[in-house]
């Protein structure tokens, strides 16, 4: 597989079995990359978002998208119950050379949205509320998506290289080629029934060679060049009543960027176990003091540290792999504040959320980002703004655990819960994704039509115009006559 370009080149062009149905309005070019050490984390400026696109229902967000194929009459039967929910997206992510941008929705589909030109310049315009960030591509899928991911050797000018990989409930894990918008294979896992399993996570080896998928107690390796049934099985622990190993369903997977073979596994049981590519078998073990389940593990990208997330959890620990004893320090998602040394003794009061919120690290590793954290008096997930916390760097902590985990800014991003942050992998660029699941009541008799989202009583059970939204940020360079870094 090609590695990314990132260097002007003309748009791909069809490949034979990946011509594309309809046009892809695409970015041409791909811009130089630019390191994050010239950056200051201040006064982002708004390049692009999606507007009104989630704000609907879900039929009305099927109606609006882009064309994408069509499932048969057997696999509408879940986006039809759910047709008077309201839309939103729930988790985004880059492709590997920053060309494309994935969400998934409410209303089952994945949609592609292309970088923007103007994105790349050294200082972006003015934001033009009449061009929203639109999707080029969506792909529908017939029951909710557990999980996806991008194959990490995508490269924009190669379209074979378009491909992800996407769980839904109760179907074979299906690769699809984002360019042509179709499945071109699929992944099966069954239980001792026969029945079809769900994977509930997703997760490449860093060549791209293996997918590898998370059930209950096991984890499923594929070849990715040959669809199928599971080229090996690495149970999580040796029996259902065995009390060794990781016990749960497996929620987290992540693989060491140091090509040390080494990748990470997160459960519902709120475990988490590092393993080897090469037999397998658990070398480290370790629990979180707090949580209800890991949501979430990353590794910086110098390898040493593991930061992990938890569902029902405002904190996200780091854990120095190098070392088996305690977490080297927690960052707190409702006020981003570091702890140095253990942390079991950390009070439970911490706002909490049944959502999956995700973090992200820069490409040096300097600077961690998160959507913070707090609830309403009726349990509402609410909040908007996006924090940045200082992250150790290199074998020898730079800063000290004493030091990491300060923050270093906060800005408002959205009207409502920040549920995914992505740091763009080449460019001063940050994607934030907001929304939750929400109760749609919509007044027909009014003016707006349809469109129309009633206003929230007093329980405060749903906003006016809830924030469910896409936007694209970037950052000024250390160069420019802002006053300096926060």
């Amino acid at each position: 597989m090609s590695d990314p370009v990132h260097e002007p080149a003309d748009p791909p062009t069809e490949q034979p079995g990946t011509e594309a149905p309809f046009e892809v309005d695409a970015p041409s070019w791909i811009p130089p990359a630019v390191p994050w050490a010239n950056l200051v984390l201040r006064s982002p400026t708004l390049v692009t978002t999606t507007l009104d696109l989630f704000n609907r229902t879900v039929s009305e967000s099927l109606a609006h998208a882009p064309p994408c194929n069509r499932p048969s009459s057997t696999e509408t039967g879940s986006t039809c119950r759910r047709g008077g929910e309201l839309n939103y997206p729930s988790y985004g992510e880059w492709s590997s050379d920053g060309s494309l941008f994935l969400t998934t929705s409410n209303d089952q589909c994945l949609r592609m949205f292309a970088l923007p030109e103007a994105a790349a310049a050294d200082a972006s315009p003015a934001l033009d509320s009449s061009e929203p960030w639109t999707a080029f591509r969506c792909l529908r899928e017939g029951e909710a998506t557990m999980a996806a991911t991008w194959y990490p050797g995508f490269s924009y000018y190669d379209p074979a290289t378009w491909c992800l990989a996407v769980s839904t409930r109760d179907h074979p894990i299906r690769l699809w080629n984002a360019y042509s918008g179709t499945p071109v294979g699929s992944y099966l896992a069954r239980d001792d029934r026969e029945q079809v399993l769900s994977a509930n996570a997703l997760r490449f080896n860093l060549d791209g060679s293996r997918l590898y998928a998370g059930y209950r107690d096991l984890i499923l390796e594929f070849d990715t060049h040959r669809p199928g049934e599971p080229l090996a099985r690495h149970p999580t622990r040796a029996t259902r009543r065995s009390r060794a190993g990781q016990r749960g369903i497996v929620s987290a997977l992540a693989f060491n960027p140091d090509r040390s073979g080494l990748y990470a596994v997160g459960t519902f049981h709120n475990s988490v176990g590092l393993y080897t590519e090469t037999d397998h078998r658990p070398l480290y073990l370790k629990q979180p003091p707090n949580g209800q389940g890991i949501s979430q593990v990353q590794f910086s990208p110098c390898g040493h540290y593991l930061y992990i997330g938890t569902r029902k959890d405002a904190l996200i620990y780091c854990w120095d792999i190098r070392q088996s004893g305690q977490f080297l320090f927690h960052l707190d998602r409702a006020q981003p504040t570091a702890s140095d040394g253990p942390v079991s003794a950390v009070a439970e009061s911490h706002p909490s959320t049944h959502q999956r919120l995700t973090f992200d690290l820069d490409p040096t590793g300097q600077v961690l980002a998160t959507g913070t954290v707090s609830v309403t008096a009726e349990g509402r997930a609410c909040e908007g703004s996006v924090s940045f916390i200082q992250a150790p760097v290199g074998p020898n902590p730079d800063p000290s655990p004493a030091e990491a985990g300060s923050p270093l800014y906060n800005f408002q991003a959205h009207e409502d819960i920040v549920n995914t942050v992505k740091f763009h992998p080449h460019l001063p660029l940050l994607a934030t994704v907001a929304g939750q699941r929400e109760a749609a009541e919509i007044d027909s008799s009014s003016e707006g039509g349809d469109d129309d989202i009633t206003d929230p009583d007093s329980t405060g059970r749903l906003p006016a115009r809830p924030d469910n939204s896409v936007r694209l940020w970037r950052y000024n360079s250390s160069t420019s006559t802002d006053d300096g870094a926060p």
